[in-house]
């Protein structure tokens, strides 16, 4: 993405941009994939920051995947224990 969009990603996400402005992003964004990549991208970390429900699955989801993790390296260490 050779042009610096951050702060009209800001925008567009935030819902703040209007006429023109956002007819223009629209049609950028409909014709590049690095950018709507971007818009894709920010729109998930707000969801992250700013939804309590997402943020607590999301560590939900890691605590889940840690736990797994250390129960293979236990029984990897450990092959011939009983689980």
């Amino acid at each position: 993405m050779a042009k610096n969009y951050f702060k009209l990603i800001e925008a567009y996400v935030a819902g703040e941009l209007t006429g023109s402005e956002l007819s223009d992003f629209i049609q950028e964004l409909a014709r590049n994939p690095e950018l709507a990549k971007q818009v894709n991208l920010s729109r998930d970390l707000d969801k992250f920051l700013y939804d309590d429900a997402a943020r607590s699955k999301f560590i939900e989801n890691l605590n889940r995947i840690e736990e797994e993790y250390m129960k293979s390296r236990k029984d990897k260490q450990n092959p011939e224990t009983d689980n």
